[in-house]
């Protein structure tokens, strides 16, 4: 046998015809557009063949006349094993093989022990003739049928990016485990084509760190779109849908303008050409546009902020501009729009759950390139776009002249990204503006599998991978200036007037999903407590180790696999990732943290010198895991029951008495579907006045008390976006007040109530879950100007509420444990708040001047109720009988005994039974009978009543039916 084995050019090779129509047959089911191009794929000389002692196949490249082999000149499986061993991250869960070749390399994968471990397998092959001779060599039929297996053969290294992005956004447990991704090289195909591979395999990374960012870095991020969503559900029943012009713009060119710097030099040739293309722009492009005399045909919005409507609000739109929000705005965004509105949304999955279709784009991350999004759906073609840096302009200008933006964006010139010219070079950027710049990319080479073309006429900034450039006025002369002006805006009115709507019969639909849904949600919930009591179990086995007793070398290694293994798989059971009401809006919710513990957790063993103990090290965060999953799941049930309430019912927000001239307490109902408010005013037999209040509120505000405040009436209104946790005060009977004034910023994790400890004033009230801070906040002229530290409490003490329990005119604030079930009191010493000393306090981000003191000094607390079960439901705190102390009014769960508790006496009087079809929503004194009433509701229905104490018991006198009750009728089912 001869040393050197003989090379036989590639198109010559008799290939075996049984391992060629297997991998065929497979690959037609799977990629059945690979399997084409692969068929009409002619194999050449440019690779060979040779046989090493007559049995492993080695493949070689020819470079010039002579043949390069892949895999050495020895064994050729085993050069590749070794190969594959030598770059192999253990435990890694995704593995991307650059270069196929023969698929010797992946031999060394499917052979290894860790294989089990692997979760997904990516195969990156740029030639397809050299994929086609592996599939006459190579049986590699079962990777086609594993769906865990991924192929890009013939990927074009301008379209990588753009096409894994894609498919990871599909593929959404590759980005699971991105953390833990690692790379096998076939070394000779990279270095024949170092320069592609490099590309790709930077692509690749990239694709997958922007779809981890995609799908958020916090889960209140995510529950905050659906929040916004359900916030913002009358509009999206309402109004028509950006589908209505689908395909209707077809072969029309379209300009986007958006806001970077170097948009304003082209407004001048944007204004000529009115009519004659259709211009979309987003909002914060109206000033300029305008200014300029430009009216765009459509005007986006996309950012969940506050702030947008500011952008809205000082413009005329008219019946010529017609302004796309998408329905994860603030509310307040579609009240600040005079003109004609349109609804469009992201390709999010609770937009799809809801099934009103208004039109699905796949919007990546500003308002501009959903202008591109919207023209693209509308068939529109060329699209020019103007404005679109993604970079400093000059003097490291952000924005064009004339544009307005919420916040001011500072230079960071430590922290600069370079990226590739407009015309040449490199400019400076940041990641974000990487980040718009690569959804671009991906969307233009989308446009141009489609045949649009897509004409980068910014004149400025960076360039945008797939599309043409050339100046503005060169897109115009080839592509517009023969073009006659159209009346566009005729077409988009006639279009929406064909819109209708069953509202009602919409409302019913999506109230039967939300019961479905909430249900489900319920069901999770107790699926991950089951599984935080088996993960307790089994980290109670590492006692030793976690308290040091034990090194993990001690411990059995097969056992610490199992555990880590089978805590995997009880997470992923409790996923429900086959049901639609789970993904939409459980999993949207968990999705960031999922995304982040997992890849931490696959991580782990890699990170290690021993394996096993990186295996422990990720059992041990397990308790965390599900107590965070549940956690972010109730919260999410808990937004789908307030949701489904507010479509039934308004809510009711007890007013105190205005002055001396009306004495009595008077409700605000608030309807928060249509957001409408009415206000009842009551005379001493309970009849009611309803009136409409002069004031509203904005729909992103949650009512958190009401109170008074320097002699006006106050409403508590919470705003809970993350990008702006804000306590707000409305003064209902102000003179110079009539909308929400912020008072200071307030996280979610503070828990409010309006206490009376300065006599005839109210203040607030707030204590902390996070850090179990108690805080009092002291109001004048109706703006925050004291905080008194009043201490820390324990997690177990639960905030009750207060009242004045001992009739001296000053309230108590009341906790109960949840473990010993006492009721405790804490008073404040006379004088105390006003022998504060200054300090500066920091809350959710708005920083006040504030008063600390130790809680010692002045804040005194006393056991007044040795027990309080926890079936016992404190209902109200209120003075019922006009003993002129306030009482507890508690209803016991189970039997739905109403008692009121004199706090300090353990004295109880039994005043009969609030079943469960009852609930009471507040109290106050509304009849001037110098006693307080209790406002009582159907839980099921409208009506509501006022309970007043009459000799031994209360009395109940109907009220009506709450004003804006709506229940849907059973014979509508969720779809």
């Amino acid at each position: 046998m001869s040393a050197t084995p003989k090379i036989v050019p590639a198109n010559k090779v008799g290939f075996d015809q049984n391992v060629l129509k297997a991998n065929m047959d497979a690959l037609k089911l799977r990629y059945p557009e690979l399997y084409e191009q692969v068929k009409r794929t002619r194999i050449t000389d440019r690779y060979g063949v040779s046989l090493y002692k007559n049995r492993w196949p080695n493949l070689h490249v020819r470079k010039g006349k002579e043949y390069s082999p892949l895999y050495g000149s020895g064994h050729p499986e085993e050069f590749a094993i070794k190969s594959f061993q030598e770059q192999f991250k253990p435990h890694s869960k995704n593995l991307v093989f650059l270069g196929i070749g023969l698929s010797y390399h992946a031999n060394g994968f499917f052979q290894s022990e860790e294989k089990a471990e692997t979760f997904s397998t990516i195969f990156v092959e740029k030639d397809i003739e050299l994929f086609k001779i592996s599939l006459g060599i190579s049986n590699i039929a079962f990777l086609f049928r594993n769906q865990n297996a991924h192929f890009f053969v013939g990927l074009r290294q301008d379209e990588s990016y753009s096409k894994l992005w894609r498919y990871f956004m599909e593929k959404q447990w590759i980005v699971l485990h991105a953390r833990s991704t690692c790379v096998i090289l076939n070394d000779a195909l990279y270095e024949h084509e170092k320069d592609y591979y490099s590309a790709v395999a930077k692509n690749l990374i990239h694709a997958l760190y922007q779809s981890f960012i995609f799908f958020g870095n916090d889960p209140y991020d995510s529950l905050l779109g659906i929040e916004h969503m359900f916030l913002n559900l009358k509009s999206i029943i309402q109004l028509p849908g950006v589908n209505l012009f689908f395909n209707k713009f077809k072969n029309m060119p379209a300009v986007v303008a958006s806001t970077g710097p170097s948009l304003k030099k082209q407004l001048p040739l944007l204004k000529e050409i009115q009519g004659k293309v259709l211009i979309l722009a987003p909002e914060a492009s109206l000033r300029a546009l305008t200014d300029a005399g430009i009216r765009p045909n459509f005007v986006t919005s996309l950012e969940r902020v506050p702030g947008v409507e500011k952008l809205v609000s000082p413009f005329d739109f008219g019946d010529d501009m017609h302004y796309v929000p998408v329905p994860v705005v603030v509310p307040e965004v579609f009240d600040a729009c005079n003109g004609s509105m349109f609804i469009g949304y992201r390709g999010f999955h609770h937009f799809r759950w809801l099934g009103v279709d208004r039109g699905i784009l796949w919007i990546k991350g500003s308002a501009g390139n959903m202008c591109y999004n919207l023209a693209t759906a509308f068939g529109c073609n060329p699209i020019i776009v103007i404005g679109q840096d993604h970079a400093y302009g000059e003097d490291y200008r952000t924005h064009a002249e004339g544009t307005i933006h919420i916040a001011e964006q500072k230079v960071d010139k430590a922290n600069l990204v370079k990226l590739p010219g407009y015309y040449g070079g490199e400019v400076d950027s940041t990641w974000v503006w990487q980040m718009f710049r690569n959804h671009y990319i991906t969307d233009v080479a989308e446009g141009n599998t489609k045949g649009i073309i897509t004409i980068n006429a910014t004149e400025g900034g960076a360039s945008i991978d797939g599309a043409v450039h050339i100046p503005f006025a060169d897109a115009i002369s080839t592509y517009v200036a023969k073009r006659q002006p159209e009346r566009i805006n005729d077409k988009i009115l006639r279009l929406r007037d064909k819109f209708s709507v069953d509202v009602d019969r919409e409302k019913q639909r999506i109230h039967a999903k939300l019961t479905r849904a909430i249900g489900l949600a319920e069901k999770n919930i107790h699926e991950l407590l089951e599984g935080l009591d088996y993960t307790r179990k089994v980290i109670e086995k590492y006692a030793d180790y976690v308290y040091e007793r034990v090194q993990v070398e001690d411990l059995d290694a097969a056992e610490i696999r199992k555990d880590y293994y089978d805590l995997e798989q009880l997470r992923i059971k409790a996923r429900y990732t086959k049901n639609e009401d789970y993904v939409a809006l459980v999993l949207h919710v968990l999705q960031p943290y999922l995304i982040n513990y997992e890849s931490q957790y696959s991580n782990m063993p890699a990170a290690y010198d021993n394996p096993a103990e990186g295996q422990l090290t990720a059992v041990l965060t397990c308790e965390d895991y599900f107590l965070n999953a549940i956690h972010l799941a109730n919260i999410a049930r808990r937004t789908l029951q307030e949701t489904k309430d507010a479509m039934e019912r308004p809510t009711a927000v007890v007013l105190p008495p205005e002055s001396a001239e009306k004495p009595d307490a008077s409700l605000l109902w608030r309807q928060h579907f249509d957001n409408e408010l009415c206000l009842w005013r009551f005379s001493a037999h309970a009849e009611v006045r309803a009136l409409t209040p002069a004031y509203r509120i904005g729909g992103s505000l949650y009512e958190e008390g009401a109170g008074t405040f320097d002699g006006y009436t106050g409403i508590l209104l919470r705003n809970r976006n993350i990008f702006a946790q804000e306590l707000h005060l409305l003064l209902t009977n102000h003179p110079e007040h009539d909308k929400p004034c912020k008072l200071a910023g307030l996280g979610r994790e503070w828990q409010i109530e309006v206490v009376r400890l300065r006599p005839a004033s109210d203040d607030i009230l707030i204590r902390s879950h996070k850090d179990n801070a108690v805080l009092l906040w002291i109001l004048e002229a109706g703006k925050l100007s004291r905080i008194v530290q009043l201490g820390e409490v324990a997690p177990e003490l639960e905030l009750l509420g207060t009242g004045d329990v001992d009739g001296d005119g000053v309230e108590e604030i009341l906790w109960r444990c949840t473990r010993s079930h006492e009721l405790s009191a804490w008073k404040i010493a006379p004088g105390y708040l006003e022998s504060a000393r200054l300090a500066e306090e920091s809350l959710g981000g708005g920083d006040v001047m504030g008063y600390v003191l130790d809680r010692a000094e002045g804040v005194f607390s006393e056991m007044v109720l040795a027990e309080l079960p926890a079936r016992s439901q404190v209902i109200a705190i209120a003075d019922v009988r006009g003993t002129g102390r306030d009482e507890l009014v508690v209803r016991d769960s189970e039997t739905g005994e109403v008692q009121l508790i004199a706090v300090g006496s353990d004295a109880r009087v039994s005043t009969g039974v609030l079943g469960d079809d009852l609930r009471v929503e507040g109290s106050g004194a509304f009849l001037g009978n110098g006693r307080k009433q209790l406002l009582v509701g159907q839980c099921y229905g409208g009506d509501v009543f006022l309970w007043d104490w009459q000799a031994e018991g209360f009395v109940s006198q109907p009220l009506g039916t709450r004003p804006g009750f709506w229940m849907p009728q059973s014979s509508v089912a969720a779809e």
